[in-house]
């Protein structure tokens, strides 16, 4: 159903500098990884494969990926358990990878994506919308300020 919004936003040209990739949780699903123990994909996948391919494309970027358990009445754990399996696993360096474990829903993600940003002394990081206008699964950060 969301392709033909999709469709109407073409992928803009990726700047020459960024300083940090946003990634929202939902790409993990997580009462999977919880029974057995390991990362499992869901339908939206790809947006930690494209953050993967993106902090490779920009060596010097750092990866915030935001998303805890969104889970009210189910035993579940925080997706950021699969998403730091997944990028370590990849090779990407851990220095690189800020995880916020509290964001339940894409409001959260901001909130507290900014929050874990602040947190990383000395870092500047400004939001730059790539992608969908509803929250896509990534975003770039170049220098400057979010």
């Amino acid at each position: 159903m969301t392709a033909a919004l999709e469709d109407r936003f073409p992928r803009p040209e990726l700047p020459e500098m960024v300083a940090g990739i946003v990634v929202l949780g939902g790409a993990f699903d997580t009462r999977i990884a919880r029974t057995r123990g390991q990362a499992e994909f869901n339908e939206a996948a790809d947006r930690v494969t494209e953050a993967l391919i993106l902090s490779r494309r920009y060596p010097q970027a750092r990866v915030i990926f935001s998303g805890g358990e969104a889970s009210i009445l189910a035993d579940d754990v925080p997706e950021t358990l699969s998403a730091r399996d997944f990028f370590l696993g990849a090779g990407l360096e851990p220095d690189r990878l800020i995880l916020d474990a509290k964001a339940r829903d894409t409001f959260e993600n901001a909130v507290y994506a900014k929050e874990a940003r602040r947190a990383e002394a000395g870092r500047d990081l400004a939001a730059d919308h790539l992608g969908l206008p509803h929250a896509p699964g990534r975003r770039l950060l170049p220098p400057g300020g979010l």
